[in-house]
């Protein structure tokens, strides 16, 4: 176990994400939490980063005037993502990831900015943070944790129907 995610642990354990980890949760937590204490001062900090892992809902982003228009602005990007991933692999890898970015915009003809900000609004929830190539797989693999002592992580493919639905409802 680094030493890194056994300093963070308690503030992950603070913010209710984490019980009693097993090793695979210190194995996944171990990579998380070097990502995001690559972009904080302090480890009380690293829940904050790794927010989007944890407590996802895409009904708060949406509450977001910023994040509702410029989602509103991009249903094709949303609704293109969603309708990627009824049917991808986990993705598990920036190779992956990449792949499926290039469907979404080959299917919605948005390009750079235009495409990957929906991308990491439906997915993340948050209009900044972590590259999507290191994110995107961080929430894949902590999907796939099982009988775990970590708060059960959605999967891009839940993020984005969830998403999709809850920008339709608005």
């Amino acid at each position: 176990m680094s030493r890194l995610a056994t300093l963070a642990l308690p503030y992950l354990q603070g913010a209710g994400w984490v019980s009693a980890p097993t090793q695979a949760d210190m194995t996944y937590l171990e990579a998380v939490v070097a990502v995001a204490a690559a972009s904080v001062d302090r480890l009380e900090q690293i829940p904050a980063r790794l927010s989007f892992l944890f407590d996802y809902s895409a009904a708060r982003a949406l509450a977001q005037q910023g994040i509702v228009q410029e989602a509103r602005e991009a249903t094709p990007v949303i609704e293109a993502l969603a309708r990627e991933l009824e049917n991808s692999q986990p993705l598990l890898d920036r190779e992956t990831f990449r792949a499926l970015t290039r469907r979404v915009q080959h299917a919605s003809g948005a390009k750079g900015k235009a495409l990957f900000h929906p991308v990491r609004l439906a997915l993340t929830g948050e209009a900044d943070g972590i590259e999507l190539d290191i994110a995107v797989p961080a929430i894949e693999r902590g999907a796939l944790l099982e009988g775990s002592g970590i708060r059960r992580i959605a999967s891009a493919r839940a993020r984005a129907a969830e998403f999709a639905r809850a920008l339709a409802g608005r």
